[in-house]
C-alpha cells in the first residue's frame, strides 16, 4: 500500500542507437549504385529519423530488391525491424551479417554484436546476451557502448556492483550517455543509495530532460523521503514527457488521494483510462471515488498489480524494515512467545498474504509445516528464494480458504484484512480451518470514526476494534490478545491499528 512500492518497470534503457541514427554512412558500400538508388536509401534513413518507421522499412526493402548485398541497408532494415518489434526477422539478418564478418568493416561488426546483445537481453536470454556483450568488449574495449551492453546484463542478473563498474567505465568515455546515467540511478536506488541515485537521475535529465523513467524514479525517491511536493512535480514531469506512463500516473493519483485531493485524483484516473481503458487499478479507484459507501473489497487483480514487479518482494521488505518502522513482526513474536513458550517445530501454520516471507521466516522455528498463500507470483518467488515454506500457492486468500482441505494450528493474516470491508465472511472461513486450540493472528488499521469499517483515501480499509472482535466472536472465536499501536510510519504519519489474536471458543 506504500505508494513508493512499485519499482521502475521493465529492463534498463536502450544502449544501442535507434534506427534513425543509422549504422554509418549509407553510401559507404563499395560498388556502383545509381543516384536514384542512393536517394532511395537516404530517404529511408530520413523517414526513420522522422519516426516514420513503417515507411522507412518499405523504402529500404525496395532498395534491397535492387541491391540485396548492401551491408548498411541490411543493417538498417534489421534495426528497423527490431524497433518495430519484429526480432524474428531481424535477428537472422544480423546473424548472417556476423557470419560474413570477414567482409564487414570493424565498426559494422561491433554494431551488429551490440544489437544482438541488446535483443537477447530484452528477450530474457541473458547468457546469450552476455556472450555478445563480451564479444563487443573484446572487439572494442574502449567503446562505451560495449561496457553499457554488458552492464545491462549484469543489471538484469542482479550483479549490481559489476554493472556499476562497467557503467562508470563507459561514462568515463562517453559522459553524455543519458541512458547510462539512468541505469546507474536505477541500480543505486535498488541498493538504497538514494543520494547517489538522485545525482545520477539528475545528470541524465540535464543531458536529456525528456526521459520519463528518470522523472518517475526521482518521484519514487522523493516519496521515500516524504517530500510530497517534489514527488508530485517529478511524476507530473514524467507525464508531461510521456502521457502514457501509467506507473507515474498511478503514483500521482495515489499521492493526490493521500492529500485528500480527490477530484484531482479522479481526473488523473480518467486520463489513464483514455490510454489504457482496461487498467484495473485506475478503474477500481475511479469507481471507489464515485461510490459513497465504498467498495466491498479491493479486487484481487488490483492487489496483484501492486506487487507484480519482480523486485517487489525485496523492495517491500526493505521499505518495511528500513523506512516504515514496521512494528507488527515484533509484537507478534512477543505474543507468540507468551502463548507457546519456547520455540519448537510443533505447529501447522498458514501464512495468508505471505508477501515476501517476512512472517514465514519469523514463524518457521515454531512450524512443523508452513504454508504460504499470496496473489503475487513475484512475492511467492521471493518466498521460494528464502526456502522457509513447505508449500506455496499463488492464489486469492478467499479462494484458497474455500478450497483447501488442510487444517491449521495457527493462521497468520498480517496486513491482509485491509483489503476487505466486512470481515465476518473471512473470519468464518479462517475459523473453519482452525484445529481445536487453533489461533488466528491478524492486524488491522484503526478507523478514525464510529464506523465498523471504512474504505480510506489510502486505497485500503480501516476497521474498528469492535467490528474485528464481533467478526471473530461470530465465527466462534474469542479474543486472547489485542494491542493498539503504531503499525508503521508512512509519508510522515503514524498508522495506528491493532494486532490481535483470537482462539477457538472451545480452547479453554
Amino acid at each position: 500500500r506504500d505508494p513508493a512500492a512499485p519499482e521502475q518497470p521493465g529492463a534498463p534503457l536502450s544502449v544501442t542507437p535507434r534506427p534513425s541514427q543509422g549504422v554509418g554512412d549509407p553510401e559507404s558500400q563499395p560498388g556502383e549504385i545509381s543516384t536514384e538508388l542512393h536517394q532511395q536509401l537516404h530517404s529511408s534513413f530520413a523517414l526513420a529519423a522522422a519516426g516514420e518507421l513503417a515507411a522507412a522499412e518499405d523504402c529500404v526493402r525496395a532498395f534491397l530488391q535492387e541491391c540485396p548485398g548492401h551491408t548498411p541497408a541490411r543493417m538498417h532494415l534489421a534495426r528497423l525491424l527490431l524497433a518495430r518489434g519484429q526480432p524474428t526477422e531481424a535477428v537472422p539478418i544480423l546473424k548472417k551479417l556476423l557470419r560474413d564478418s570477414s567482409a564487414l568493416a570493424a565498426a559494422h561488426t561491433l554494431d551488429i554484436t551490440l544489437l544482438l546483445a541488446e535483443n537477447e537481453c530484452r528477450a530474457g536470454r541473458l547468457t546469450e546476451a552476455e556472450t555478445y556483450g563480451r564479444q563487443a568488449l573484446m572487439l572494442a574495449p574502449s567503446d562505451a557502448r560495449a561496457n553499457f551492453a554488458v552492464a545491462m546484463v549484469c543489471q538484469q542478473t542482479r550483479r549490481f556492483e559489476e554493472a556499476l563498474s562497467l557503467l562508470a567505465e563507459g561514462l568515463r568515455v562517453q559522459p553524455d550517455a543519458a541512458h547510462a546515467w539512468v541505469n546507474q540511478g536505477l541500480i543505486e536506488k535498488r541498493l538504497g543509495r538514494l543520494k547517489r541515485a538522485i545525482a545520477s537521475f539528475t545528470q541524465a535529465l540535464i543531458l536529456n530532460p525528456a526521459i520519463a523513467p528518470a522523472h518517475y524514479s526521482l518521484g519514487l525517491i522523493h516519496l521515500m523521503r516524504g517530500a510530497r511536493e517534489e514527488a508530485e512535480r517529478a511524476f507530473r514531469n514524467a507525464l508531461a514527457t510521456d502521457p502514457r506512463h501509467t506507473h507515474a500516473a498511478l503514483q500521482l493519483a495515489t499521492l493526490l488521494r493521500y492529500q485528500n485531493r480527490m477530484d484531482e485524483a479522479a481526473d488523473v484516473y480518467r486520463e489513464i483510462l483514455k490510454y489504457a481503458p482496461e487498467d484495473v487499478t485506475a478503474c477500481f479507484h475511479l469507481d471507489a471515488l464515485q461510490q459513497p459507501g465504498g467498495p466491498a473489497r479491493v479486487p484481487p487483480q488490483v492487489v496483484q498489480t501492486i506487487y507484480a514487479d519482480e523486485a517487489a518482494g525485496r523492495s517491500l521488505e526493505n521499505s518495511l524494515n528500513e523506512r516504515l518502522n514496521y512494528q507488527t513482526p515484533k509484537i507478534l513474536q512477543t505474543t507468540l512467545q507468551d502463548i507457546y513458550g519456547i520455540e519448537r517445530q510443533a505447529l501447522n501454520v498458514l501464512d495468508l498474504g505471505c508477501g515476501s516471507g517476512l512472517y514465514g521466516a519469523l514463524i518457521r522455528p515454531r512450524a512443523k509445516h508452513l504454508v504460504g498463500v499470496d496473489l503475487s507470483a513475484a512475492m511467492i518467488a521471493e518466498c521460494r528464494r528464502k526456502g522457509v515454506y513447505n508449500d506455496l500457492h499463488v492464489n486469492d486468500v478467499v479462494d484458497y480458504l474455500a478450497e483447501t482441505p488442510e487444517r491449521f494450528d495457527l493462521i497468520v493474516a498480517m496486513d491482509v484484512l485491509c483489503y476487505f470491508g466486512d470481515l465476518r465472511p473471512l473470519m468464518q472461513q479462517c475459523a473453519g480451518l482452525l484445529n481445536p486450540n487453533g489461533i488466528l493472528a491478524c492486524s488491522v488499521e484503526r478507523v478514525s470514526d464510529d464506523s465498523a469499517w471504512q474504505f480510506h483515501r489510502y486505497g485500503h480499509f480501516l476497521h474498528s476494534a469492535t467490528h474485528l472482535c464481533d467478526a471473530a466472536i461470530g465465527a466462534g472465536m474469542h479474543e486472547i490478545h489485542m494491542t493498539e499501536c503504531a503499525l508503521r510510519r508512512e509519508l510522515d504519519e503514524d498508522r495506528i491499528g491493532f494486532v490481535a489474536l483470537f482462539a477457538m471458543a472451545d480452547n479453554h
